[in-house]
């Protein structure tokens, strides 16, 4: 379910899709930006739906799930930004960081970048860097990539500001119940406990839940305890200890599951990283 692995502090992408299609279900471990230059979709982050055009900028925060569709005849044309956090650490002003860019959690931004002359500039720009392999193109993708990240930063703040409502769809009592789910992350968790937190039967609940975010309850939570697990080793942990402060009682599940999500054990994995 995870999909693309950063070993770089960022990565940009230009794709094109020409035909109705659709993604399913995944997350990453670190953040993700689109900028949308042409087509017509639907995207769906933590259970919300919403309804993406051209101009309109995704913002995903490292671990969401999210998954899309895309639909009618317009060719899906995206730039795909991938950044860990210590990237954007590292392009703090001091003042005024791209990191606020996640601080109000994932969302879309709507129709805003494509009526700034400047930032459509830049766009076209990294597009060029993008594909290009030579080494005057990368350096200046390194210092168009953080005028593009304040741009985006001034424009979602504008954004709140304004209090433009995004065309969204979702299911209360499921945000409610994924709301409940990674406040408790550290605690037990069982189907029965949450749907009673949401006041569903706990089947009826399983199948809401599936229908809104694509994903059972059991596998969103396990996955949400794996992201969590990671950073705190990212962050010096040992591995039993993240487990533990992510939720996971038994050692061996979380032994188990990172196997499943990383094809490999955690000292294989981190050692690659350099961490052990």
């Amino acid at each position: 379910m995870e999909k693309g692995y950063l070993n770089t502090p960022y990565k940009l992408f230009y794709l094109e899709d020409d035909k109705s299609t659709s993604y399913p279900p995944h997350y990453h471990g670190f953040h993700k930006i689109i900028i949308v230059l042409s087509g017509q979709l639907l995207y769906t982050i933590e259970g919300k739906q919403y309804e993406v055009k051209e101009g309109d900028t995704i913002i995903v925060q490292k671990n969401d799930v999210h998954h899309l569709s895309v639909y009618g005849t317009y060719e899906y044309k995206r730039i795909i930004i991938y950044m860990k956090e210590s990237y954007i650490d590292a392009i703090d002003s001091g003042n005024a960081t791209a990191l606020s860019i996640f601080d109000q959690g994932s969302d879309v931004i709507k129709g805003k970048l494509d009526k700034d002359v400047l930032l459509q500039e830049i766009i076209q720009e990294l597009i060029m860097t993008i594909q290009s392999d030579s080494d005057d193109m990368a350096l200046w993708q390194r210092v168009l990539l953080p005028s593009l990240l304040v741009g985006i930063r001034r424009y979602k703040q504008n954004y709140f500001k304004e209090k433009i409502l995004t065309k969204t769809v979702y299911d209360i009592r499921i945000q409610r119940a994924i709301s409940f789910i990674n406040k408790n992350l550290d605690e037990v968790l069982s189907v029965e406990i949450i749907a009673n937190h949401v006041y569903l039967s706990k089947y009826h609940f399983m199948r809401l839940f599936k229908k809104e975010t694509a994903c059972s309850v059991h596998k969103y939570i396990t996955n949400k305890r794996l992201g969590t697990a990671h950073d705190m080793i990212l962050n010096g942990f040992s591995f039993k200890r993240a487990a533990i402060e992510a939720g996971f009682m038994d050692y061996s599940n979380f032994l188990k599951a990172f196997k499943q999500r990383y094809n490999q054990s955690p000292r294989s994995y981190f050692g690659q990283s350099g961490i052990f």
